[in-house]
């Protein structure tokens, strides 16, 4: 069971093949609970000085969970837990390894999930725990219906920290994950053709996922018609596909075809995309079918200049350019950094800005 996490699973995203899983480095790790059980962590939203913030309350099996964190990596003092979040249905972890390992990093991560495992099995046979003996009894019978005998699915995903900074890049996306969380829940209009957001001195409309602008791993895509300016591409190319392989976001307005060929696969590969375009989103604006499926899956955010009424307006060198600059400016933002540049976009003289 120790090598579970090895092999392909839903949550397990194929290891970096140019990745030492046994060296020294700092990984942020997110593991899925299995489907069915209650949830580890409730979060409610309340509004302090204008303000939104999480509140939460930790469950049982969150109880469990803390609990088996603390305790595994006590034993393991090699692997260094710098941060971590409870989510209803999921954790995040952010690992730091901090010498070279025997151990497969996956090998950790399934050793701690099955000691999750063992005790949630202890507690079910002891009929009580954390949230008193009728929760324990009926997990049981639960568990016993859905088959199920551990906290976890099989698997996890791992995002590497390449480049500097993302250290407290992964720590800041960690410790807001419960806000966007909230936020998703209690103001699902944001999620549509509501927010502007501030690049410099320009305005620029947002439709979609707007929590794409924390994500962590967000890397700009742009390819050069220019031979002295494709000498790179090569390692771009791959920096690309590790993006797509963590889940990551690639930015860009992807004019060409060829900047057009990884978006495509960041679509296939299960990454987010941030597109810049030149139109504007009109109040009953909604993305063609296939960019509106992904909408709904909250894997895309498009970012519009609004240089024009519609989508077939022919597109200036200049124009590009500035939608190139931009994406480039969104792809280093740090998680959190977005947030004082947006806004709801006023519909009317007079309408407020209020806090995200």
């Amino acid at each position: 069971e120790i090598s579970a996490c090895l092999v392909g699973s839903e949550m397990c995203i194929r290891d970096s093949r140019n990745h030492d899983y046994h060296s020294r480095c700092i990984y942020m790790i997110t593991i899925l609970e299995e489907e069915g059980l209650p949830p580890l962590m409730r979060l409610s939203g309340r509004y302090v000085n204008k303000k939104l913030e999480p509140v939460h309350y930790v469950q049982p099996l969150g109880k469990v969970v803390y609990d088996c964190i603390d305790s595994y990596f006590r034993l393991h003092p090699e692997v260094r837990v710098l941060t971590r979040a409870i989510m209803p249905d999921h954790i995040h972890l952010e690992l730091f390894v901090t010498e070279r390992t025997e151990w497969h990093l996956g090998q950790y991560i399934a050793a701690f999930t099955h000691s999750c495992k063992d005790a949630l099995k202890g507690y079910l046979d002891a009929g009580t725990g954390p949230g008193g003996t009728s929760f324990w009894t009926d997990l049981r019978q639960r568990m016993a219906a859905l088959q199920r005998s551990a906290i976890f699915r099989e698997g996890y995903n791992d995002r590497i920290a390449y480049r500097a900074g993302a250290k407290d890049a992964f720590y800041r996306y960690i410790k807001d994950n419960p806000y966007r969380y909230v936020i998703r829940k209690m103001h699902p209009e944001f999620f549509g053709n509501t927010l502007d957001l501030k690049i410099g001195d320009k305005w620029l409309q947002l439709y979609g996922n707007f929590l794409l602008l924390d994500n962590p791993v967000k890397e700009f895509v742009q390819i050069s018609s220019k031979p002295e300016k494709r000498r790179d591409l090569p390692q771009r190319v791959a920096t690309w596909r590790e993006t797509i392989r963590q889940q990551g976001v690639l930015v860009s307005p992807f004019i060409s075809k060829e900047e057009r060929q990884y978006r495509n696969e960041a679509v296939i590969g299960g990454a987010g995309i941030i597109m810049v375009v030149n139109y504007e989103f009109r109040e009953r604006y909604k993305p063609y079918k296939s960019l509106f499926e992904l909408c709904e899956q909250g894997r895309l955010l498009l970012v519009s200049t609004a240089a024009h009424e519609n989508q077939d307006a022919p597109m200036t060198r200049e124009e590009a350019l500035g939608m190139n600059e931009i994406a480039a400016h969104i792809a280093a933002l740090q998680p959190g950094e977005a947030r004082p540049l947006l806004r709801r976009r006023p519909r009317k003289p007079g309408d407020g800005t209020p806090e995200l």
